[in-house]
Parts: structure tokens; C-alpha cells; sequence
């Protein structure tokens, strides 16, 4: 595939940090006040050769005000004071009868069709003709039957990069609304963070490949990684952690947000926000078909793991001149530490992520859903256990509408991706789950529109592994992509399961019907 590679520098960005430190993000102020403040970024732009140009100072400039405002307590139908767990959730099995169905399923890519890389971290996209996952160091073009394989790929050579480099930690979503495909993955080798945007709606076209790189001013052992996409009508976010390998310490995530005109066109436009002391900060995938009204990038973090008892969401507005970040925080129930997962036949335990956020995504419902691991103890169940936990904010009103959890006794659940649904509200939810006597598998559950807050249906079992993870590290993330076809709103997942050979991954499409 032809690329245009064009750089964009991060140099100075350790200086801006220990300048951003003077500046901490706000604490919560209690279960029924919000804190409000805002903050400017600075502005980069490329000239016509492709050098980075405009202030090399990329983070913001930050001033806070206090706009107050109420959040008004969750309805009932949320957690109520002191519990620990979503109450009616009695097993895996269906629990409505209009629960996720599973509309079809194929085998994607796993340990072996990847190169004999360890973890997963599948992502998926599709547009109704084309399938794309991309799983660490491997990515798979297919029809939406598995069927067809179109191309198979590393993501070295996807970023037109040689055999040198280590490429992964990858994410991919097909725009709706520009119907591009957008890639970006984390080489390992050189530090770099690689974006790249399809020419046209085919993933199978040439893409337009740029690349962010931090190493001017900074220390060697600093690097940018677990890189995240968000979009929306006129903006692509991609967010990483900024993270010291000797020292194994994060100073938190910084964002950078593109003009989307400019990326799909070749050329770059970019502000960059710094959000110290919050890891991860997660980008919003916006899935609205037909956008109005203000364009906000919406994003959520629960700070830093673990048992975190605020949610911070940040809005933010950017244009080719200028930006703003508005943080809003809110109370909720503890999220412990994520207990490890058991498995059968072996003393390996599985890794069932931290309390930080993992999935983001709005729609015009305007509602803002956000996924994230908790620690809880099911109902009838006396262990503590990895269960998910879905907030739902209003973002007309900033209200914290649900802070609820889905949990099953005897099962540990983790690796939570969700979309949000184009009208009326709700989510469709992918996610891996696992025991002491299940292998690690995959499940489907949601929230539909016409469903109460804090409600949800299912899970539904859709993939069962048949053996333990023997690494002990399932990955970071799993991977949904609404559906942009058809008359009912779909959604196409994917998440790692194990087999005798290694782990693999099934990619699912399942919806409310």
C-alpha cells in the first residue's frame, strides 16, 4: 500500500508535563455537585514539505474556572447505597427475551495466524462489505461471513515499516460519517505512534500514513503507549499514556486531535490537550450517522487505579486555530481492585485489566457510555470478582444517569467493548469472561432503548474456549464497531478466547432483536 508519511513532533512534551503538574486535575466534590473547568491548547499545523511547525510547546496552557452545577443522584433503578453488585443477574444464560442474539460468528485471527504473538489486543471494524480486525501484530481483511480473505498483513508492513520494527498495541474504526477507515498502532521499536487513514471507503485502498514521535527534548526512556481512537463529525482523537520504561512510571495521557478535513485530505492540523495524572484517559467513538449541533469530543478516565470513587469526563473543542478541554467530574461507587481470574487445569491466573476505563462511545441520544472493570461480589456469590461496570452520562444536562454493574456468580468478566446505539440511547457490549471451571470465553450484553437505567440484558454466552491462557495476560482491550448497514441497529464484535494452541479471537455480530 502507498503511504504519505508526514511527521508531527512531541518534543518538549516532558517540559510541558512538569509544567502541567502545577496544575492537577480536580477531586470530586461529592456524590451530588459536579466541578467544571476548562483549558486551552496550544496549536501545531505542517507546512506543505511536512515539518512539524507552530509552537513546539504542545501542551496547554491551562486557566480553571468553577461554573458549578448539580448532578442530580441516579435513579433507583442504578446501584443502591452500599451494594456491591446489579442484583437479577442469576447466570449466564438470557434474561429477556429480546436479549443480544447472535446474528453470526467466524473464527478471526489468533496465536498462531499472528506470528506467535502474545496478547490479542483484537480490534475490529467492518461497513457492511468488509471485515477488518487487527490483532497485535497481525491484521485480516475478510468478507462479513469470514469467508473471503482479502488481504493478511503484519501491521509492520501495514505501516510500510521493515522487518526491524515491532508494531502493535493496534486500534482500527471505520468513520460513519467520512466512511474512511482509520488504523494506528504503537511501534515498540522506535517510540513512534503511526495513524493511517484510508483514501477512500475501501480498506483495501491506499492510505494516507502519518506518524507522532516524542524523542527531541525528551528522555530516550520515555514513550508513548497503548495508543486509543476517538471521532467525530470534524475531529479524530488519538490518545496514549505517556510512560518512563526505566522507571515503569506514567505521568498520565495526553491527546492529540486532529482536524478529520485535513487527515482524510493528506495534509495535518492538530491540538494537543495534557490530562496529568489520569490513566488512561479514553477518546469517544461518536456514532452518530447524521451529526448536529456542537461538535464535542467527549472522553473519560478513572484516574489512577485502583478503587477509584470519581469518574472524570473531559469535552473537548478544537478548530484549526484554537481548542478548549472542559473537565467534569463525578462520584461513584468504589471500584476496588480487580481481582485475578482463575482458570481450570492450571495455577496460572488471568489478568482482568484495572479499574480504568476501556470503552467510550456517543451518539445524538446524548448519552455518554463508558465501560470499565470493577471488583464486586455477585448475587449469591461470597467472592469477590472482575465484573463491568457501564456509566451512562447526559451530556445535555451533565447528569450521572447509571453507574451500574453486570455481574454473574461464580464468573469473572473483563475486556468490556461497547457502542453506543444511534437513537433512543442504549449500548451493545462485547466482553471476555472466565473461571475456575471455564476457560476463558466471549459474551454479548446491552442495555436497549427502551430498557430503565441500570438495567441490562443478558449475558449471552456466544464463544467458548477450550483451554486457559497460559501466559497469564489476556491483552488490553477488546473491539466493537456499530453497525453502519442495514435496518436494525447491529454491532460487530471481537475479543480472545484459548485453545490448545494459543489464544484466538471470534469475531461476532449480534444485536437486539
Amino acid at each position: 500500500m502507498r503511504a504519505k508519511r508526514v511527521g508531527l513532533s512531541l518534543g518538549l512534551i516532558a517540559a510541558a508535563l512538569a509544567f502541567l503538574m502545577a496544575f492537577p486535575l480536580p477531586a470530586a466534590l461529592g456524590a451530588s455537585s459536579q466541578l467544571v473547568s476548562s483549558s486551552a491548547a496550544k496549536p501545531g499545523a505542517l507546512n506543505e514539505v511536512g515539518r512539524a511547525v507552530g509552537p513546539t510547546d504542545l501542551a496547554p496552557t491551562r486557566t480553571t474556572a468553577e461554573f458549578g452545577g448539580v448532578v442530580t443522584p441516579p435513579r433507583a433503578a442504578t446501584l443502591p447505597s452500599g451494594a456491591s453488585h446489579f442484583a437479577g443477574v442469576p447466570a449466564l444464560a438470557p434474561a429477556h427475551p429480546t436479549s443480544p442474539q447472535l446474528l453470526s460468528s467466524f473464527a478471526g485471527i489468533n496465536f498462531a495466524s499472528s506470528g506467535g504473538f502474545y496478547p490479542a489486543d483484537a480490534q475490529v471494524a467492518q461497513n457492511g462489505s468488509y471485515v477488518f480486525e487487527i490483532a497485535n501484530e497481525h491484521g485480516a481483511i475478510t468478507s462479513t461471513s469470514g469467508g473471503t480473505v482479502y488481504s493478511t498483513f503484519s501491521t509492520t508492513t501495514f505501516f510500510g515499516l521493515n522487518a526491524s520494527h515491532s508494531v502493535g498495541n493496534p486500534q482500527v474504526l471505520y468513520d460513519l460519517l467520512s466512511r474512511r477507515w482509520i488504523v494506528t498502532a504503537e511501534d515498540l521499536t522506535t517510540d513512534l505512534l503511526w495513524i493511517a487513514v484510508s483514501q477512500n471507503s475501501s480498506p483495501l485502498s491506499s492510505y494516507w500514513t502519518y506518524y507522532a514521535y516524542s524523542h527531541f527534548s525528551m528522555p530516550a526512556t520515555q514513550s508513548m503507549i497503548l495508543p486509543e481512537l476517538g471521532v467525530t463529525k470534524t475531529m479524530v482523537g488519538l490518545f496514549f499514556i505517556s510512560y518512563n520504561a526505566t522507571t515503569g512510571h506514567d505521568y498520565g495521557s495526553i491527546g492529540i486531535v486532529f482536524g478529520k478535513v485535513g487527515l482524510l485530505a493528506g495534509t495535518l492540523h492538530f491540538m494537543s490537550f495534557g490530562f496529568l495524572g489520569s490513566y488512561p484517559v479514553i477518546p469517544a467513538r461518536d456514532v452518530t450517522a447524521n451529526h448536529t449541533g456542537l461538535d464535542i469530543l467527549y472522553a473519560a478516565s478513572t484516574g489512577r487505579p485502583s478503587n477509584s470513587h470519581v469518574l472524570t469526563e473531559y469535552e473537548i473543542i478544537s478548530t484549526l486555530h484554537s481548542g478548549s478541554s472542559t473537565t467534569l467530574t463525578y462520584a461513584i461507587n468504589g471500584t476496588g481492585a480487580v481481582p485475578l481470574v482463575p482458570q481450570p487445569g492450571t495455577n496460572t491466573t488471568n489478568y482482568a485489566g484495572n479499574d480504568g476505563v476501556e470503552s467510550v462511545s456517543w451518539s445524538e441520544a446524548q448519552v455518554l457510555w463508558i465501560s470499565y472493570t470493577v471488583a464486586c461480589k455477585p448475587t449469591g456469590d461470597l467472592t469477590l470478582r472482575a465484573c463491568l461496570r457501564v456509566a451512562g452520562i447526559l451530556t445535555a444536562t451533565n447528569i450521572l444517569q447509571q453507574d451500574a454493574n453486570t455481574a454473574v456468580a461464580g464468573e469473572y468478566l473483563y475486556l468490556g467493548a461497547l457502542t453506543a446505539l444511534t437513537t433512543g440511547g442504549g449500548y451493545l457490549m462485547v466482553f471476555a469472561y472466565g473461571g475456575s471451571l471455564t476457560y476463558p470465553s466471549i459474551a454479548v450484553t446491552g442495555q436497549n432503548v427502551s430498557d430503565a437505567w441500570g438495567s441490562h440484558r443478558g449475558p449471552i454466552p456466544v464463544f467458548s474456549g477450550t483451554s486457559y491462557e497460559s501466559t497469564g495476560f489476556p491483552g488490553h482491550w477488546s473491539g466493537i464497531q456499530l453497525s453502519p448497514a442495514g435496518t436494525k441497529m447491529t454491532a460487530w464484535g471481537v475479543a480472545p478466547s484459548d485453545n490448545t494452541a494459543g489464544w484466538t479471537t471470534e469475531v461476532v455480530h449480534f444485536a437486539f432483536y
